[in-house]
């Protein structure tokens, strides 16, 4: 804890915002009954920080870019974190009427119609606080609560079993005017087609094209922005579903939940165990988000154990091999120039402090380098000028095919001539003594040459 003499803050009087502030900044949370939550490892504290900076990926599907930034947490330092202040238990009461009901090919309000010309829409406006709806079977009266309980929650009400997700589809067959069967698969949302409509060929699924919207209006009659639900499909066929902005209007989206989908799952509760009811509830208490947060968290630690950490494993045993080769043939290039070495030895790709080593030492080759470059320019001239890259760079690559050059030397038929040159001893001194001979008569001629320019001229003969 930041501050050893500071009282636990009780979960309960937490928001998640809160909670998560505390946890990622070191705090310890009270439980009740004596029991504090701390998480002691920096690590556990900068994953938690990953997860509080990404509120939107705690209900999505895990992917492979959220595994890769979990685990390039780790090892990070987590921030620090002020303390948020409590939210207290007040909350504000806001009241919605419902002023409208629009609905697109939606089952139980409409006939499917034609693949490209679909029904007109139904509209519904309630007049009156309190509604009741009355009709025979099949006559539209649950379609139209699960319409409104569809584009708020993404469920359906069925009768004889717990409320369901929309984006579903089924196996529908139909039978055609021709006396075939075919089989398509659909939206539990859409319409059911006649036998005459204009489907696709069978085994392809039947076009969704869903929505339904709704408009609010606040307790001084104000209308709020309509919220609308869609359902289409992929290229491919797959379901998608747009859901609501239900921000927009200033609603907890379990607020919409306690009067649609909460009542349907009192028939299903079984006491003992987990139910949709009870997380539903649970939400009410503003840290139920946290089940959404554990859930992704476990199943995050399943593919980081048993596909990112093998792969993972993978590439190190591949980084490691590649850096072995690395030292090996650094190795070789220090025992062919010894000017070049550096203290100690390289370390080991598992070795502790490896970086700051490795660090070092490209340090030792940046400062010869630098010390090589200047040496050139007294070899080179002022026309070589070390600060500029481009003249580092034309240096750098003339210096390979120079080496290169070099070591074909021997090949030259100049050279091989000289190296073909057999002498011995007394050779030699044959070869210096005409030498001296050579160089004593040569300093003659030179005196005899001053003494004639310094001679008068002899008178001629008659």
């Amino acid at each position: 804890m930041d501050d050893e003499t500071a009282t636990p803050r009780e979960i309960h009087l937490l928001t998640v915002d809160a909670l998560l502030a505390d946890l990622v900044g070191g705090r310890a949370v009270a439980l009740g009954g004596g029991e504090e939550l701390a998480l002691a490892s920096d690590d556990a504290r900068a994953v938690l920080d990953w997860y509080r900076r990404n509120r939107g990926r705690w209900q999505s599907n895990l992917s492979a870019g959220d595994t890769d930034a979990i685990i390039d947490a780790i090892g990070t330092p987590p921030p620090t974190i002020e303390a948020e202040p409590e939210a207290g238990n007040a909350h504000a009461v806001r009241l919605l009427r419902l002023v409208k009901v629009e609905a697109h090919r939606f089952a139980g309000l409409h006939a499917y119609g034609r693949p490209n010309v679909p029904p007109t829409s139904f509209v519904f406006e309630p007049r009156k606080p309190v509604l009741l709806l009355e009709g025979g079977n099949g006559s539209g009266k649950t379609s139209i609560a699960n319409a409104i309980i569809w584009c708020l929650t993404g469920h359906l009400i069925r009768s004889q079993r717990p409320p369901e997700e929309g984006p579903l589809d089924f196996a529908c067959e139909i039978a055609r005017d021709d006396g075939t069967n075919t089989t398509h698969a659909m939206s539990a949302i859409t319409p059911l087609p006649p036998k005459s409509a204009e489907l696709p060929p069978g085994g392809e699924p039947i076009p969704a094209d869903n929505w339904v919207e709704l408009t609010f209006a606040d307790a001084i009659g104000a209308l709020l922005p309509p919220l609308r639900r869609t359902q289409g499909r992929t290229a491919r066929g797959k379901i998608t579903e747009t859901a609501p902005d239900l921000d927009a209007v200033g609603i907890d989206p379990i607020a919409w939940r306690i009067a649609t989908t909460m009542p349907a799952l009192l028939p299903f509760l079984s006491v003992g165990s987990a139910s949709q009811l009870g997380e539903a509830v649970a939400r009410l208490t503003g840290l139920a988000e946290l089940v959404d947060l554990a859930r992704h968290a476990q199943k995050m630690s399943v593919r980081v154990t048993k596909t990112a950490t093998p792969e993972i494993e993978k590439q190190r045993v591949d980084i490691a091999g590649r850096y072995q080769q690395a030292v090996g043939d650094l190795t070789a290039i220090v025992v062919e120039t010894p000017t070049i070495a550096f203290g100690g030895t390289a370390p080991t790709v598992d070795e502790e402090n490896s970086a700051d080593r490795i660090t070092e030492i490209a340090g030792h080759f940046a400062d010869l380098k630098a010390k090589a470059l200047s040496e050139a320019r007294d070899v080179l001239g002022d026309g070589f000028d070390p600060e500029s890259k481009q003249s580092r760079d034309d240096l750098e690559g003339s210096i390979a095919p120079a080496i290169e050059r070099l070591r074909t030397v021997g090949e030259l038929p100049s050279i091989a001539r000289l190296s073909a040159l057999k002498v011995d001893a007394a050779e030699i001194a044959t070869v210096v003594a005409l030498l001296m001979r050579v160089e004593a008569e040569a300093a003659t001629l030179a005196q005899l040459a001053v003494r004639s320019r310094s001679s008068p001229p002899r008178p001629a003969l008659r």
